[in-house]
């Protein structure tokens, strides 16, 4: 079995570069973050009104999204 850090993962699929992968922010883990901030990230990835309640993984624009949720959904259970 392959593991990696939740920072090598990070910079395989582009969420931030080898040079930021050390940083508090990037390794951390879950942090909270605003309504508003959801609202204007989902604004850029998905389709339609964002409900966290009803959205579905179909609205998500970038058939990548769409595989790394199911890879994290499945994993993280």
């Amino acid at each position: 079995m392959l593991l990696i850090s939740i920072a090598q993962f990070g910079v395989q699929i582009g969420l931030f570069s080898e040079a930021d992968a050390d940083e508090e922010e990037n390794t951390g883990g879950l942090h909270e973050i605003s309504p508003n901030m959801r609202l204007t990230a989902w604004s850029q990835i998905g389709e339609g009104h964002y409900d966290p309640s009803q959205t579905k993984i179909s609205q998500l624009r970038d058939p990548l999204y769409r595989y790394i949720h199911r890879v994290l959904s499945n994993s993280l259970n």
